[in-house]
C-alpha cells in the first residue's frame, strides 16, 4: 500500500523532502474524493478501510516516531534508503 509506505517513520525520516511524498498522495486523495467522488468508490472505501493508518498519521509525533523506528530497525544511525537521492538520480538518468 503506498499510503502506508509514504506514511510509515521510516520513509518519512529517510530525507528531508520525503515528507512531501505523502503530502502530494494526501493531496491528490483530496481531490478525488472532493471533485472525482462519482466513478472512485472504490478508492474511497479503500481510505475507510484504512482509517486506522490515519489516524496513526494524525496522532504521529517526532518521539513516538523514533521509537518506532528503533523498534522496527534496530539503533541504526545512518539511514539506509533516502527517497531524495533516488529522486535526484532518476532525473539524471
Amino acid at each position: 500500500n503506498l499510503f502506508e509506505l509514504f506514511s510509515s517513520p521510516k520513509f518519512l525520516y529517510s530525507g528531508e523532502n520525503a515528507h512531501r511524498h505523502l503530502a502530494l498522495l494526501l493531496e491528490v486523495f483530496n481531490n478525488v474524493v472532493q471533485y472525482q467522488f462519482t466513478g472512485n468508490q472504490h478508492l474511497v472505501y479503500a481510505i475507510i478501510r484504512r482509517k486506522d493508518s490515519f489516524g496513526r498519521l494524525a496522532s504521529l509525533t517526532l518521539s513516538r516516531a523514533v521509537a518506532q523506528c528503533h523498534r522496527a530497525y534496530g539503533d541504526q544511525t545512518t539511514v539506509q534508503y533516502d527517497a531524495d537521492e533516488d529522486a535526484r538520480q532518476a532525473r539524471r538518468s
